[in-house]
């Protein structure tokens, strides 16, 4: 197995780092949406994520969770990815069909329901104040 840790990688050369990837270790155990996750994702790329929820929320059943600050967890998960082909059979079409529910649409679905049960829920408080008063 080789490994590369490549750091920044511009927009012109991400889809060829993408396509031949294996992998996705992300360590991180502070992140807000990881986007990185979503990328890997839609290239049918599972994902080595920490048990964060935003990590977990993002990767699904397309990844695989260690716990954080787990050096060893974060060094053998990757490897037992590529090394399992059952695993990455599973991980792998699972990753594309979370992927195609990612959508900007459903992203944008969801954020507006959110915000129409806020306003359900502070309407329904409002009415129930007014009428204790």
């Amino acid at each position: 197995m080789h490994v590369r840790a490549l750091g920044f990688v511009d927009a012109q050369q991400a889809e060829s780092v993408l396509l031949s990837a294996d992998v996705l270790l992300l360590p991180s155990v502070a992140e807000g949406m990881p986007l990185a996750v979503l990328e890997e994702l839609s290239f049918g790329v599972p994902t080595v994520g920490v048990v964060i929820a935003v990590t977990a929320a993002a990767a699904g059943k397309a990844g695989v969770l260690v716990e954080p600050h787990d050096v060893s967890g974060c060094a053998q998960a990757p490897v037992r990815v590529i090394g399992d082909r059952r695993l990455r059979g599973q991980l792998s079409p699972e990753a594309f069909a979370r992927v195609q529910r990612r959508t900007w649409a459903a992203t944008a679905e969801g954020t507006l329901a959110a915000y129409e049960h806020a306003a359900r829920v502070f309407r329904s408080r409002r009415r129930r104040r007014g009428a204790s008063a």
